[in-house]
């Protein structure tokens, strides 16, 4: 019978050693090898303690934690060699038994289970009787159910904001002054209306949209007159530039004039000077003016440019509103949705039906005394566990996916 076991425990340790690949198995506290050297006519069997230590008679205590069987058979020997019994010794180890895995936190039975090859997170957690998920007192399931109307009531606020979001959105895209007004349709998809303020809701998205569109008036108010103030500007412009191409004539007149007295002899070379100084200064004069009227066009367009920019975007803003508030509306309906049916759920008072509803989840934390390994990324309940783990298990519920 001892044979036996021993064969079924080394079958075990081979199967294991198979899933695990090229990686040798490297021994933890809680494992139990059978030692067989050289002057002992029967093998002993030793755990590795919390050191990570084997105790031999004679020898003492030898770490092989985190130590392939090799690597510990090694170890045995250099320590007999160390201490002076023998010269070449012969130490063959093999493993008896797995270190247990200890399952701890929100489980119906905490403690130790016996490892076996191939362990998971969701075979340690069967092991140790399921989580507490599964024994909900009453006093909890009415917590869950609290918290669930509580996003019921949550829900049915954030559908009726984004409701007269809507309504105030429209009201900005209409023709005139439409007031801030919510349709019947649009009503009934508010599950309970008489738990929010509506009306206040309603009357504050007036208000709002009362400033702005005053503010919109103001601005455009504003356009309209530096528009027609510029435009008066260039007309005057245009008048000055008539009189001033009447000067410029007037001087080209008397520029020629003094230009044929001087060929005859009859100006003087200042006063000739004089009148080509008179007719530059009038010639430039009407370029200043034609300038300063280009400047007054620009003024224009670009008076009229931020006009129509401001328009197009007090539409546009308008036009995202409308369709965020729809989103808003389609996502928050389907949150309600999801608590009514929790609720209902949480009321047969089923705890079953309350796993199945996803209306609480489990999280779970590997800790492992190993050097050469650790668990990377989310814990899933096919994440392998290791001979010497602990598996700590916490209930938490799903407050954000129930909200959004």
């Amino acid at each position: 019978m001892c044979i036996g076991l021993r064969l079924l425990s080394f079958l075990g340790i081979v199967a294991f050693a198979s899933v695990a690949g090229a990686q040798e198995y490297r021994l933890a506290p809680g494992d139990v090898v059978e030692v067989r050297r050289s002057g002992e006519e029967e093998e002993v069997s030793a755990v590795v303690d919390a050191n990570g230590q084997i105790r031999l008679v004679d020898v003492g205590g030898i770490t092989v934690a985190d130590l392939t069987l090799d690597e510990a058979e090694s170890m045995v020997e250099a320590e007999l060699v160390a201490q002076g019994f023998f010269v070449d010794p012969d130490v063959s180890l093999m493993l008896v038994s797995y270190a247990p895995v200890i399952v701890a936190g929100d489980v119906l039975n905490p403690g130790m289970v016996e490892f076996f090859p191939g362990m998971t997170v969701s075979s340690a957690l069967a092991m140790a009787g399921g989580s507490q998920v599964q024994g909900l007192t009453r006093t909890e399931i009415l917590r869950l159910r609290s918290m669930v109307e509580n996003d019921m009531k949550v829900a049915n606020l954030n559908l009726a904001r984004a409701v007269a979001d809507l309504a105030y959105h429209q009201a900005r895209l209409a023709e005139g002054d439409a007031p801030v007004s919510v349709d019947s349709a649009l009503m009934q998809g508010v599950p309970a209306p008489g738990l929010v303020n509506f009306e206040g809701m309603v009357s504050e998205r007036q208000a709002q949209l009362d400033a702005l569109r005053e503010r919109t008036r103001t601005l455009l108010e504003f356009w309209e007159s530096e528009i027609a103030t510029i435009e008066n500007q260039r007309e005057n412009f245009d008048a000055r530039i008539s009189v001033q191409d009447e000067i410029v004539a007037s001087t080209a007149d008397a520029l020629a004039a003094a230009r044929q007295l001087s060929e005859r002899g009859l100006q003087t070379a200042s006063n000739l000077s004089a009148a080509e100084q008179r007719e530059a200064d009038a010639r430039s004069k009407v370029l200043e003016l034609e300038a300063a009227k280009i400047n007054a066009t620009r003024a224009i367009a670009s008076a009229q440019r931020e006009r129509v920019q401001y328009l197009a975007t007090q539409r546009q803003d308008a036009l995202d509103g409308v369709n965020d508030a729809r989103e808003q509306i389609a996502l928050q309906t389907i949150s309600y949705s999801e608590a009514v049916e929790q609720v209902s759920i949480l009321s047969s008072g089923s705890a079953a039906a309350v796993v199945a509803s996803q209306i609480v989840g489990l999280d779970f934390e590997i800790q492992s005394r190993r050097s050469d390994t650790g668990t990377e990324g989310e814990i899933s309940m096919s994440t392998p566990i290791l001979p010497g783990d602990t598996l700590l298990v916490a209930i938490r519920p799903l407050e954000d996916e129930v909200a959004n």
